[in-house]
């Protein structure tokens, strides 16, 4: 269930500090349809938000100059690889607040962004923090905007965006950002594990064109994705077993061609007891899909005797919120 905020107007511009989170998400499926002449392409998504989420606080900067400082739960060599300069999506977002609510000279803020989510691991850490600011920036700025409506203009952040807003269980069609909400039956439970290093989403897309141009297909050619419509009534029928024989990932070939040591992750999760091992997304994190909550506990166990970085986590119905501090 999404949380609105109950206010929008009035006076939350003198507000000094506003905190917001947003979750991160796992693909349960992801067709890739043909390459537009724009660079993007054609998709049909199954997202899957987790309860990992991503915090962001913002306040207004003391020096009318803007900063951002990351912490968080992950790995010290993750936290230093999140830009801290205007590349952020966050200043992004923040400056996309200030637009919508018509403000001449938009007010420098402090950004602290507190992470769970693995950095360029293919489960939009980063669209999740630009989800966050640009729910908390529209509170501080006083922008008079429903959830639905803010949900719709966060489209212009970025493709996975508008689900870290939305949260839950969605369909994801054109570039993944038309959501339509789908019903989940039951509690999922996942093993996520983190590779040691990140890989670029724009070169996994590169690399399953190429594939597909070596195999004598047209990348600009490629037939639309199939609707995931067996998928989608296990996920409303909570059936777990049905669920990870449907899972599906186009992207998973290019991330294993660009880490092909992540055969030996899905591999090994496989063989300690997952009842499915997926690429999440673009990778590289590997999401192992387990049958209950004591399972996961069991299966990270095993993973980390063997020397893999994982942790558990389950399915969350909730999208971006704003939080108390």
């Amino acid at each position: 269930m999404l949380v609105e905020p109950s206010s929008w107007q009035g006076s939350v511009v003198s507000v000094r500090t506003v905190i917001a989170s947003a979750p991160g998400k796992v693909n349960l499926h992801f067709g890739v349809g043909a390459l537009d002449f724009d660079g993007y392409h054609d998709v049909v998504s199954v997202y899957q938000a987790l309860n990992l989420r991503e915090r962001v606080t913002v306040s207004r900067s003391k020096d009318a100059a803007w900063s951002i400082a990351v912490a968080g739960t992950i790995a010290a060599e993750q936290l230093e690889l999140v830009p801290t300069d205007e590349s952020n999506l966050v200043v992004k977002a923040s400056l996309l607040a200030a637009e919508l609510a018509a403000l001449d000279t938009p007010r420098a803020l402090d950004i602290k962004i507190s992470k769970q989510i693995p950095v360029a691991g293919g489960m939009a850490g980063g669209s999740a923090d630009a989800a966050a600011a640009f729910l908390a920036a529209a509170e501080k700025f006083g922008l008079d905007l429903s959830f639905d409506a803010l949900q719709f203009q966060s489209r212009r952040l970025g493709a996975d965006v508008p689900f870290c807003m939305h949260g839950g269980t969605a369909l994801g069609l054109g570039r993944g950002d038309r959501l339509e909400r789908l019903a989940l039956g039951a509690e999922l439970h996942f093993v996520m594990i983190s590779s040691r290093t990140g890989l670029s989403t724009p070169k996994v897309y590169a690399e399953l064109d190429r594939q597909r141009e070596q195999a004598g297909v047209d990348p600009h050619e490629v037939a639309s994705p199939e609707h995931p419509s067996a998928l989608i009534a296990a996920l409303a029928e909570g059936n777990v077993e049905q669920i990870a024989k449907l899972i599906h990932n186009d992207l998973e070939p290019a991330a294993l061609a660009l880490q092909p040591e992540l055969e030996l992750t899905l591999a090994t999760a496989e063989k300690y007891g997952a009842l499915r091992a997926f690429v999440s997304g673009s990778g590289p994190t590997v999401a192992a899909l387990v049958a209950s909550e004591r399972a996961a506990a069991e299966l990270v166990a095993k993973l980390r005797e063997a020397n893999f970085d994982s942790f558990a986590t389950s399915t969350s119905p909730l999208g971006a919120q704003l939080e108390s501090e």
